[in-house]
């Protein structure tokens, strides 16, 4: 695949002119590193940083579980009773790990402050609050009918992975991951008094570090099985078709070998271990006029330019 900033930052700079994005910046790249990058927008360029919102949890949740289970520590198909005690008699405890990487395990709706604070987030007194808002979440339905995407899924994954290595999930990846892989401005946003829940922010040199990582022969400390078993189909046939928080980039082909996990306001990544290729999209969020729609319209005309 030959490739040119030239189409790409043409996109972008659209998207800011148009108001659709306050600014953005992107990378395409390989094994060996970035192959081509650019940004658009006043005052963005590869230093901004980014709240990452869900796109985090494919930095810290995701490696977090892939970790546990690489050691042996978690087996996807256990249901939750089987680590989590306080579980016992709860609709929760037959869920496993799997349904929720998944999507399937019968959650819907987002998650509420103390859930996300006990598990993917690192803040003092949050395991409490996070025990307590899991024995109030119920599933609506029984597990593996139906894929509905909720970001209580990496809820509860964050206090399972809290449970079973003494650290929130992002605590785990900054000490597993991010800092072997000197991801030195990723970082977890503390939330002020009352405000937002915490969440991952990052630039986007060290996304390209992640994702690299992820196309190597082994990479640590999750291996290439943990990568290879994420990327592929999980689900049967329930659709939308999901791996282990990834999903196939919606418009390709399986011989695309393409996955994908979005996050806010239009940005994503990217990964094809059969192109041998990831990418990498952050955007600043805008008040234009074109909303939603507008932006995912973007996001998909990046990823079909990427990935031509």
């Amino acid at each position: 695949m030959t490739l040119t900033a030239d189409p790409l930052d043409t996109l972008l700079r659209a998207a800011v002119r148009d108001r659709v994005h306050s600014g953005a910046v992107w990378a395409i790249g390989d094994a060996s590193g970035i192959l081509a990058e650019g940004a658009a927008g006043p005052r963005t360029g590869p230093d901004t940083e980014f709240e990452l919102a869900g796109l985090g949890r494919i930095l810290d949740v995701w490696p977090a579980v892939g970790a546990l289970v690489g050691e042996g520590a978690l087996q996807l198909h256990t249901p939750l009773g089987g680590y989590l005690t306080e579980l016992a008699g709860h609709p929760l405890a037959g869920v496993t790990a799997h349904h929720l990487l998944t999507h399937t395990a019968g959650l819907r709706g987002p998650a509420h402050d103390g859930l996300d604070r006990g598990g993917a987030g690192d803040t003092d007194g949050g395991h409490a609050g996070g025990r307590a808002l899991l024995l109030r979440t119920v599933p609506h339905r029984p597990p593996s009918e139906a894929v509905e995407y909720s970001d209580r899924a990496a809820a509860v994954l964050g206090h399972l992975v809290e449970h079973l290595s003494g650290r929130p999930p992002a605590r785990l990846a900054a000490e597993r991951i991010w800092q072997p892989l000197g991801m030195t401005r990723t970082r977890v946003r503390r939330p002020s008094a009352g405000a937002a829940d915490p969440g991952v922010c990052s630039v986007i040199n060290d996304l390209a570090r992640f994702l690299r990582h992820l196309l190597g022969p082994d990479p640590e400390p999750f291996g290439a099985a943990w990568v290879r078993d994420s990327l592929r189909i999980r689900t049967g046939e329930l659709a939308p078709p999901r791996g282990l928080f990834w999903h196939p980039a919606a418009g390709t082909h399986r011989r695309q070998d393409l996955w994908v996990h979005h996050g806010p306001a239009g940005s994503g990544v990217w990964i094809s271990p059969t192109q041998a290729r990831w990418a990498v999209l952050l955007t600043g969020r805008s008040e234009g006029p074109g909303g939603r729609e507008a932006s995912d319209r973007v996001r998909e005309d990046f990823r079909t330019a990427a990935f031509h």
